[in-house]
Formats: structure tokens, sequence, C-alpha cells
């Protein structure tokens, strides 16, 4: 599948300065597993300060905002290997 995406990116390769197409791959997915690391943070964030009570954190409450289970999601399915 990563060479049908690459073969359609490979026609524009030859604007790119000599051996910079090498890296294209590996910079587009440490982008990615960038943010969507970071938007994953800051969903969690956004969802854990909404759901504090006078007891503190209810991970009850927070299991059950829709935000932070996308954050979780977005957190795991960053690119391990980026």
């Amino acid at each position: 599948m990563v060479d049908q995406v690459l073969a359609g990116v490979h026609f524009h390769l030859h604007l790119l300065p000599r051996g910079v197409g090498d890296f294209l791959p590996g910079t587009a997915l440490a982008m990615a597993s960038a943010v969507l690391l970071g938007a994953g943070a800051v969903l969690q964030h956004h969802a854990a300060t909404s759901s504090t009570a006078d007891r503190g954190l209810q991970l009850r409450v927070l299991a059950r905002q829709r935000s932070w289970v996308v954050g979780q999601l977005s957190t795991t399915k960053a690119p391990a290997r980026a």
C-alpha cells in the first residue's frame, strides 16, 4: 500500500534537491505522529480539567466524555516508529 501511495508522489520528487526524496516518507510519518500525539494530549487535558470534582479526578465521568475517548484514540493511533 505504501508503494502505491509513493508511486503517485514519485512524479513530483524530481522538483526536490537530490537525496531529499529519500527522507520524505519518514518526515511525513513523523509529522503525522506529532500532530496526532499533540491533538490527543490537548483533548485529554481538556476533558480531564472539565471532569474534576471536589474529590479529584473522577474516572467514570472522564470515560464518558467523547473528547477524552477521541484523545485516547488519537494518542494510541500515532505511528509508533516516527
